[in-house]
């Protein structure tokens, strides 16, 4: 699937990078959106599952007439594994460590389409957690868009 220009939807790239996260995933995991990071805490978790959470966009630069603006939308990426009373995380770590760098390097450099900029890895929205039964990994997105009037 193709990314829907800016101005035609503003989440329009979530379709696409939904579709290239799940053919970076091994038999077994799972990409599913979320609205929000709290969210994905509070959720009946499915194992072995990446959240595509939007993060929030920012202005980048405007012409002078502000008819044109260059837009920056921020994506996370939060992998939630069960944690089957393993308090240590090496379980944890274990199964979602070769998946991570393989999604992340598949994502950097990818363009959705013509008119959004390639990926780039930003800083993550927060630290690693875990509870008694799944742990989160955190990570984020940067894609670039112009957005005219």
């Amino acid at each position: 699937m193709t990314a829907t220009p800016l101005r035609e939807h503003w989440w329009g790239c979530a379709a696409a990078l939904e579709d290239r996260i799940r053919t970076l995933l091994p038999a077994g995991w799972r990409v599913t959106q979320s609205k929000d990071l709290a969210g994905i805490l509070d959720q009946a978790q499915q194992v072995d599952t990446v959240h595509l959470v939007p993060l929030g966009t920012a202005v980048v630069q405007s012409n002078a007439r502000g008819a044109i603006s260059t837009m920056t939308q921020r994506w996370g990426l939060v992998f939630a594994v069960a944690a089957a009373g393993d308090l240590t995380g090496a379980r944890q770590r274990d199964r979602a460590g070769p998946v991570i760098p393989t999604v992340l390097t598949g994502l950097m450099g990818w363009s959705p389409q013509a008119g959004w900029g390639p990926l780039s890895l930003a800083a993550a929205p927060g630290a690693d957690v875990a509870t008694e039964s799944f742990a989160y990994y955190p990570f984020a997105f940067e894609v670039t868009a112009v957005l005219t009037a």
